[in-house]
């Protein structure tokens, strides 16, 4: 590296149009010293239409600088020049201009301000990268897709060491053995009883609600309704009991509730 490189890597990269001024080593747009807030991403799409002002810019070469080695779509790079053209009071677009389907022009005159930078700094933000060169394309790409399969063929050898479940990993036991059916099982939150409806129907049931203390309980029938739900029920649990929802055939709803005793 020559002796002019080495001073050029001394100087802080100022740029300064209108109010405002665009510190890329800091990362930090000010505006009559004061620091004007913008996303990472926003920042970085500014520092290169500013770098290249009076140049356009195309959408392509944002992209690429900005969001390297990484798919995006137009709508990312739009949403950053909304914002900066907010913090920049820009909404006439003089500042920057868009050249429709080409890119962008930063038209404002700007000056860049050459500052020595003190040789014992506190380490900050990594400086804006500015494009000097055709990038060369990555080999990311290659990287990610061996990890993938490497970490596939992973997956399938321990899957095949796990051991073959049988049936006899579980069985089923037959709880009821009515005449008719029992639909809509509810287990109560301590697994110890079951509620359910003793009904010829699949859905909604206009029947009665029994329960059953498992596994070998018997079943005990809980609601008396003087005339069948019309719109059907289906029962449940809370904390401390069962209850049960439902429209009787004067087309008022009403909840049931069931405390069981200590």
């Amino acid at each position: 590296m020559s002796a002019e490189q080495k001073s050029e890597e001394r100087l802080c990269r100022r740029y300064d149009f209108g109010d405002f001024t665009l510190d890329l080593d800091d990362r930090v747009l000010r505006r009559a010293g004061q620091q004007v807030n913008l996303r990472p991403k926003s920042f970085d799409v500014l520092a290169q239409l500013v770098h290249r002002h009076g140049s356009l810019v195309s959408k392509a070469e944002l992209m690429e600088t900005v969001w390297p080695d990484t798919a995006v779509t137009d709508n990312s790079l739009a949403q950053c020049l909304v914002e900066i053209r907010r913090m920049l009071d820009d909404d006439s677009q003089q500042l920057i201009r868009t050249l429709s389907r080409r890119g962008y022009v930063f038209a404002a005159p700007v000056s860049r301000s050459i500052v020595k930078s003190p040789r014992h700094t506190e380490p900050g933000p990594s400086p804006v990268r500015l494009p000097t060169s055709a990038r060369r394309p990555g080999k990311r790409p290659v990287v990610i897709i061996g990890g993938l399969g490497v970490l596939g063929l992973a997956i399938a050898a321990l899957w095949l060491t796990l051991p073959p479940r049988t049936e006899s990993d579980g069985s089923y036991v037959q709880i009821t053995s009515f005449t008719d059916s029992a639909i809509a099982p509810a287990l109560s939150p301590d697994g110890k009883m079951v509620a359910f409806l003793r009904s010829d129907q699949s859905f909604l049931s206009h029947d009665q609600i029994y329960i059953k203390l498992l596994p070998d309980g018997e079943p005990v029938q809980l609601t008396r309704w003087a005339s069948k739900i019309r719109n059907g029920v289906l029962p449940g649990w809370l904390a401390a009991g069962l209850y049960g929802r439902g429209a009787q055939s004067n087309g008022m709803e009403h909840l049931y509730y069931f405390r069981f005793g200590r």
